[in-house]
């Protein structure tokens, strides 16, 4: 089990001037930034060292500014920061981490293919096996928390949250492969 770091601002966020000025702030937006970078490259980190244990390709990542995706095989995990409010400050946001069953779309976003045009397409839709939405919280660069069940709750660090995700992934890979039966001589 991941552990929580401490928390020790006021429990209700919105009491704490210093916490909603640090958050509205440019500097803010750019470790925000930052952090939803760090967790996209701790993930990937998680997802290789889970494909040479599962023996499978190395993970096919899709990073970009606000978002990141990781291919694992026969899963994936999506990492996105979405704008909540109207104003684009930490303070109006979440990030949004889904592990899925199935391939998300691929780099090359059409799989038509000519020569087999008389073959049936089998794309099945991704399904979201695991989701967390997560709030910011801090009141210098050096506290930045995210949390999942509200900003009353304990937070985690972006290194945690990174955990967190790789563990959603690891639990999706061994959900989607077969039962090995054993059967006795």
């Amino acid at each position: 089990m991941i552990g929580s770091a401490p928390t020790p601002r006021a429990l209700d966020w919105r009491d704490s001037e210093s916490q909603h000025a640090f958050l509205r702030s440019q500097r803010a937006r750019s470790i925000c930034a930052r952090e939803v970078t760090r967790v996209g490259e701790l993930v990937l980190e998680g997802a290789t060292r889970l494909a040479r244990e599962h023996d499978l390709p190395l993970p096919d990542a899709r990073p970009s500014a606000d978002r990141c995706t990781v291919q694992l095989g026969p899963v994936a995990l999506s990492l996105a920061w979405l704008k909540v409010g109207k104003a684009d400050t930490p303070d109006c946001g979440q990030l949004l981490a889904i592990a899925w069953r199935g391939v998300l779309a691929s780099r090359g976003g059409s799989t038509y293919a000519p020569e087999r045009a008389m073959v049936a397409s089998r794309a099945v839709a991704p399904v979201a096996l695991w989701e967390q939405a997560m709030t910011p919280s801090a009141t210098t660069p050096d506290d930045w928390h995210w949390h999942a069940q509200g900003l009353e709750e304990s937070g985690y660090t972006s290194d945690e949250v990174a955990a967190r995700c790789v563990a959603a992934l690891r639990d999706a890979l061994e959900a989607v492969r077969p039962a090995v039966t054993v059967v006795p001589d």
